[in-house]
């Protein structure tokens, strides 16, 4: 958990443009809630992602294929 979190930190000071050994974030509790989300809304983003609708066509495509004669495996 430290090693992580000393990763993050070198991240944020590299990006932030300080030296990784001068900077540091101070450690304090997260006490936020998180923000209700309507049920479906969720659903409804990650369907909107470009790689879950390839993947999505991507399986649907071989799950065509799996039923299909493919030529090449009958003698000719």
């Amino acid at each position: 958990m430290k090693q992580q979190r000393d990763q993050y930190e070198h991240a944020i000071a590299v990006l932030t443009g300080h030296p990784a050994s001068t900077f540091s974030v101070p450690v304090r509790p997260l006490n936020a809630t998180p923000i209700p989300v309507p049920l479906g809304v969720a659903f409804d983003l990650l369907e909107r992602r470009p790689d879950v609708a390839t993947a999505e066509r991507h399986m649907a495509y071989e799950n065509a294929e799996v039923g299909s004669p493919r030529p090449r495996f009958i003698p000719s």
